[in-house]
């Protein structure tokens, strides 16, 4: 009997989510660290960076990586220019989309500036994911 573990390598998913760990890291923490301030309206306000901001992320994105890589192994991605292309296509069309779709709500400063930031990162995280899992596999 098969079972979705029987389609997913584990190590490469728990590297895909380091990756992207530290690329959000890079990215909200040290890029674009002031505009990420600027728009959720924070600039001047302590860093709020308790377990929940730490562990919450880092437990959605080993969710991230599982999914694409059982979705990878259904699509039977055979190439890195397809893995590429997986990537692109479920970053933009699922992360993307949803992070956009979220940040347009009246409790964000700058919805359309916090969407096109965030939405952005969770594209490269998406095709940072595939290129890691086809790798790694």
């Amino acid at each position: 009997m098969n079972t979705v573990l029987d389609h997913v390598s584990i190590p490469a998913v728990f590297v895909a989510a380091v990756a992207v760990m530290v690329l959000g890291f890079l990215w909200f923490a040290v890029a674009f660290k002031r505009r990420y301030a600027v728009v959720l309206g924070r600039v001047g306000q302590p860093d709020a960076m308790g377990p929940l901001f730490i562990v919450g992320p880092s437990i959605c994105v080993f969710v991230t990586a599982f999914t694409i890589a059982y979705l990878m192994s259904a699509q039977r991605v055979a190439s890195l220019r397809e893995a590429l292309g997986f990537g692109a296509v479920v970053g933009l069309g699922f992360l993307a989309a949803t992070s956009m779709n979220m940040a347009i709500n009246p409790n964000i400063p700058r919805p359309i500036a916090y969407g096109l930031l965030s939405s952005a990162y969770f594209f490269v995280s998406s095709v940072l994911i595939s290129a890691v899992v086809y790798l790694v596999s």
